[in-house]
């Protein structure tokens, strides 16, 4: 079973000795793990360096799929390359991945004057090369830290049986799932359906019914006032009167008697 202790240093031997920089157990995004990394040491790495008091940190097992080892002598360089499986480690199986470097954090490779590596959990693909030479700085260049594995570190990609790195699984776990001791590993839960947004829908149109009902109040009350105040009055009609429209009376012209 792979292990890691705590330290600082990583370190490259053989495809079957060497330790690398993991974000702690369920950190998600590679990224944001990055500070607080840790080395894990896989098969026969010497641990003995590390000056340590704590208990080994041990990682899940077949964290690791496969490890395929490549040195050059006149550049002066060691690495790995392989394939890994991100859900051992809690990793967000979306997350293009990220940088672990010797540059900006306190992280070394052993007897390297540099090291760059990846860990990319959408594609579960890792590397880490540790460079020895004067050429440090070209062959381990970290200034490209979104690079990837492939351009950054040009290796084999491929499991044992010389297939491709398995894509992850993304799953939708709907109850509990057990965590690795110490570190609990996440799960990663698709949120609930809300009905939020439905409700907001529903008192929008509720809203919009009552303030077409109020306008149409309104008209309706003030087209009815224009009625009221506006409609022409009919004339009283006159009394009717029988004979002349007019009589003289002691000379005077007057109206005449009324009858009905």
């Amino acid at each position: 079973m792979p292990s890691g202790v705590r330290g600082n240093t990583a370190e490259i031997n053989s495809d079957g000795s060497f330790c690398m920089m993991f974000p702690p157990l369920g950190c998600q995004s590679v990224q944001s793990g990055a500070g607080a990394a840790t080395p894990y040491c896989f098969e026969g790495a010497n641990t003995s360096r590390y000056e340590y008091s704590e208990i080994p940190i041990f990682s899940p097992p077949d964290s690791i799929l496969s490890a395929n080892y490549a040195e050059d002598l006149t550049k002066n360089y060691r690495q790995i390359t392989g394939c890994m499986d991100d859900s051992k480690w809690g990793l967000n199986p979306t997350d293009v991945g990220g940088q672990i470097d010797s540059v900006g954090w306190p992280y070394t490779c052993l007897n390297a004057k540099k090291f760059i590596s990846f860990l990319e959990p959408k594609t579960n693909i890792y590397c880490i090369r540790c460079c020895y030479g004067t050429n440090a700085d070209i062959d381990c260049d970290t200034t490209h830290p979104i690079q990837g594995c492939s351009n950054a570190i040009p290796g084999d990609y491929r499991m044992k049986d010389n297939s491709t790195c398995k894509p992850p699984v993304i799953t939708t776990y709907t109850g509990t799932s057990t965590a690795y001791i110490p570190y609990p590993v996440p799960t990663l839960k698709s949120p609930p359906e809300s009905s939020s947004n439905s409700r907001v829908v529903l008192t929008g149109i509720a809203v919009s019914v009552s303030l077409i009902i109020l306008v149409i109040g309104i008209v309706y009350g003030y087209q009815k006032w224009v009625n009221e105040e506006h409609t022409p009055v009919a004339s009283p009609r006159l009394p009717s009167y029988h004979g002349k429209d007019t009589e003289t009376v002691d000379g005077d012209e007057q109206l005449p008697e009324y009858r009905p």
